[in-house]
Order: C-alpha cells, then sequence, then structure tokens
C-alpha cells in the first residue's frame, strides 16, 4: 500500500507525531492492520478516519521525526519514547493504524475490535499524556 508523502492530517507536537485525541495500534502486519480496519470502518467510522500506515512508511516517518525534533521534545522526552517504540515495530514489520478516540468510550470501543487480533501496540495520546493501552 503506497503512502502519500506527507500526512496533514496527523499533527505533531513539537516537531513529533502526536494525534491527540487517538488511539495508535501496531500489529504485526498490514493484512492484521487492514482486516481491524475494515472492521472499525463497518462499525461506523468513516474512511478517513482509520488510517493505516506499513512498517516502510513508520519506518521512515519516526526516523524524519527524531531528526527533526524540537529542543523541548528531545528534554521531555515521552513523544520521542513512543516514536522510537513505532520504530523499532516497524522494523519488525508491523504496520499502524491511527484512530480517533476523543472519548474513554471511543478508545474502549476501539480497543474491543483491535483486541480481536495480535496487536503488539495500544497506545492512547491525551492532551499532556501518551497511555500504554496493553
Amino acid at each position: 500500500m503506497d503512502q502519500p508523502e506527507a500526512t496533514p492530517t496527523i499533527p505533531l507536537r513539537f516537531g513529533v507525531f502526536y494525534p491527540q485525541g487517538s488511539v495508535v495500534l501496531a500489529f504485526p502486519d498490514a493484512a492484521t492492520a487492514e482486516h481491524v480496519r475494515v472492521s472499525l470502518l463497518e462499525g461506523g467510522y468513516d474512511d478517513t478516519e482509520v488510517q493505516l500506515f506499513t512498517a516502510e512508511y513508520v519506518a521512515k516517518a519516526s526516523e524524519t521525526n527524531t531528526e527533526h525534533a524540537s529542543a523541548l521534545a528531545k528534554v521531555v522526552g515521552a513523544e520521542l519514547d513512543a516514536v522510537a517504540r513505532h520504530l523499532e515495530l516497524a522494523k519488525e514489520g508491523n504496520a499502524f493504524l491511527v484512530v480517533p478516540a476523543p472519548s474513554d468510550a471511543e478508545t474502549t470501543r476501539v480497543l474491543r475490535v483491535a483486541h480481536r487480533h495480535t496487536l503488539t501496540l495500544a497506545q492512547k495520546y491525551d492532551r499532556f499524556t501518551i497511555s500504554e493501552l496493553l
């Protein structure tokens, strides 16, 4: 699956990937991620909301994020720690989904679908924190 050169719908904070109000999920392969994406679409999400990213795309974007992070991001570190984990998983071939889930109920809904499959990462990006959901 080809990925766009830039992803303007995924926000950055301090120059680092930070999709506030979203859940980031990683699966061992793109086929599993696509299956979960389709399940979420069937459950009511819009096609523009559930974004699938290949391992190759995430690896490249993670390396770019790390190189271009602001000084504040390098000091605080939570965002860069998350990106480092994404890079590690991407190098292992994991594919990623980014799903909007601003409320706890929506987060639970996404996780119910995701947990039906082998899941290697689940993170929630809130205003000030990144929570591990596994």
